[in-house]
């Protein structure tokens, strides 16, 4: 069958991808925000997780039918029949990479609950280091453990497969993903989650079209035309032509002017810093239980909290709309005389000297930005002319810019007045 998409038009869905479309647990995923509370910076910044899942599936269609059906991967001992297998995995891949986000997506994340209270280490390959779960973790859970699982196995995938090629911590299928000798296991996870990804083309696309601002608008079509692929070993990469060079520093920029124009904006983020204060409180966390977790979307959140208002002022912050005011920012690029890390501190110190209570907030720490762990494979730059290819990610300068960074402090509107007068 065939939808509709704001970005790309008419989207084609196969039988497996529209079943599982139809899934309660997917259908979800429409009262999922994409954006957390970036509405209240954005008002028209109200789209969904539904959509943008959508989105990266045709994406990584297009991305592997740009690959294999460029020369070089023509060349490539690969049969036809797996050819299709490996599209198909990581179609449903794309479509299922977020069916585990949590109300208000990443603002959530801090109401997460323990790694091991998910018992999903069976699906990893070591032992995770970190002690709080992720989205992602939750996407494993829904995948293996719920009739998407069955959904899979009825159509002969391995549901670790998928499983595989959305979280990098995962193992089991890694048969699956080669054939005749050759691994097409790192290429396959780079469309998914990469510096190049698929994920951040469309939720950078999908988000400035939302947001109405005009800097994660690239060309990604120029961009995955240009996708290829690269063999080191028995192992395939991802590769990107050099004719496309200006428009990966397009996107690598247009990310990060999203991220400290839209994703820390200071409007919303007091209200994420606030939900973390409320999760410290409160000690509350989103439940294990697949079947209650999937209960949980974005009103329902704002129900819980609007329960624990009255006890709690964080709660009452949040669903009443009564956030901190920005008193003061620091810009650590543009430094002048009197904006600088010294007078940023006696800020504070004086702050702290008059019983003000306030927030500080970092741009390094506290953006909404994708928790996933980007898969550790390098990405290739191929020049035709020259005949060569290189990392350019690995020590190029032109991918390693260094970002803005902004520290802030908020305080309560009742001491607006009182706090300026500490300012310099």
């Amino acid at each position: 069958m065939q939808t509709c998409d704001l970005l790309y038009g008419y989207i084609y869905l196969d039988k497996l991808a529209q079943s599982i479309i139809d899934t309660s647990i997917f259908q979800r995923l429409r009262s999922i925000q994409q954006l957390g509370f970036s509405q209240y910076a954005f008002p028209s910044g109200i789209g969904n997780r539904f959509t943008h899942s959508l989105g990266c599936s045709y994406l990584a269609g297009k991305a592997f039918e740009s690959i294999f059906n460029k020369d070089y991967a023509k060349s490539l001992p690969l049969k036809e029949s797996k050819k299709r297998e490996f599209k198909k995995v990581l179609q449903i891949a794309a479509l299922l990479h977020d069916i585990g986000h949590g109300p208000l997506s990443h603002s959530s994340e801090c109401l997460m609950p323990k790694l091991e209270d998910l018992k999903i280490h069976k699906y990893f390959n070591t032992q995770a280091t970190r002690q709080i779960s992720r989205h992602e973790d939750y996407s494993v859970k829904m995948i293996m453990e719920t009739e998407i699982y069955d959904l899979l196995k009825k159509e002969n995938i391995d549901p670790q497969a998928v499983v595989q090629l959305i979280h990098q911590e995962s193992f089991g299928a890694e048969d699956f993903f080669k054939d005749q000798g050759i691994c097409y296991l790192p290429l396959l996870q780079q469309i998914i989650s990469s510096e190049l990804d698929v994920d951040r083309m469309d939720y950078l696309y999908r988000d400035s079209i939302y947001c109405g601002v005009k800097y994660g608008l690239i060309d990604f079509k120029w961009l995955i035309s240009h996708f290829d692929s690269h063999r080191e070993n028995n192992d395939i990469f991802l590769s990107i032509n050099s004719k496309a060079l200006y428009t990966i520093e397009s996107f690598i920029l247009g990310r990060q002017h999203m991220r400290m124009i839209v994703y820390f904006h200071h409007k919303s983020v007091i209200y994420n810093e606030m939900l973390k204060k409320y999760a410290k409180t409160s000690h509350w966390k989103l439940p294990t239980c697949i079947k209650e977790y999937s209960y949980f979307t974005d009103s329902h959140l704002i129900d819980k909290l609007r329960e624990e208002s009255e006890r709690n002022d964080w709660a009452f912050r949040i669903v009443n709309q009564k956030p901190y005011i920005r008193l003061y920012e620091y810009n650590r690029v543009n430094e002048t005389k009197r904006e600088n890390k010294e007078s940023f501190n006696c800020l504070k110190e004086s702050l702290e000297k008059e019983n003000i209570s306030y927030i500080e907030i970092n741009s390094n720490k506290n953006a909404i930005k994708p928790s996933k762990k980007i898969t550790p494979y390098p990405i290739f730059l191929k020049n035709d002319l020259l005949n060569t290819v290189v990392n350019p990610f690995k020590d190029s300068s032109l991918f390693n810019k260094v970002e803005r960074q902004i520290d802030r402090i908020y305080v309560d509107s009742k001491e607006m007045e009182r706090s300026k007068k500490f300012l310099f």
